[in-house]
């Protein structure tokens, strides 16, 4: 296993936050993990580029830890296979903020959720039922641009 794959913790959160363009090069000759010195910087193979640094969007970077797994005859593959599936999620979510704090708050709340259950498991105590674990965002009502909404 490379050293870099190494992970404790939860599987959908990746030790490292990667860039997408240092997901693409898993699996080529001679690549190397993805590095910053900070995590509010560019990593360093951006940096020496000149490139922006976009890293890999939190619902997506347990998929590095499985790349970073697979053997080396396997990973090209699913590389690209990542590759498509960030496309997409960019093209779904794009750069709205709301959304990205849409799709976080439901990653905590799923998380949060499966946390509970766990705690009341442990106790002995009944178990949420699954359809219990989403919760849609309220949408409130009220005068918006001079509009009655409900």
């Amino acid at each position: 296993m490379p050293r870099f794959a190494l992970h404790i913790g939860p599987k959908n959160i990746a030790a490292i936050a990667w860039c997408l363009r240092c997901v693409k090069r898993i699996g080529k000759e001679g690549h190397e993990p993805c590095s910053r010195s900070n995590s509010y910087e560019e990593c360093r193979y951006c940096h020496r580029l000149g490139k922006l640094c976009v890293p890999v969007p939190i619902p997506l970077r347990g998929d590095v830890i499985d790349l970073l797994l697979l053997g080396p005859d396997r990973q090209p593959a699913a590389v690209a296979a990542f590759a498509r599936k960030a496309e997409a999620y960019r093209e779904a979510v794009g750069n709205s903020t709301d959304k990205q704090k849409l799709i976080v708050m439901q990653s905590l709340n799923r998380n949060m959720f499966r946390l509970v259950n766990a705690v009341c498991a442990a106790r002995g105590q009944p178990v949420f039922p699954d359809e219990e674990e989403q919760v849609w965002p309220e949408v409130h009502g009220g005068v918006v641009d001079g509009k009655v909404e409900w």
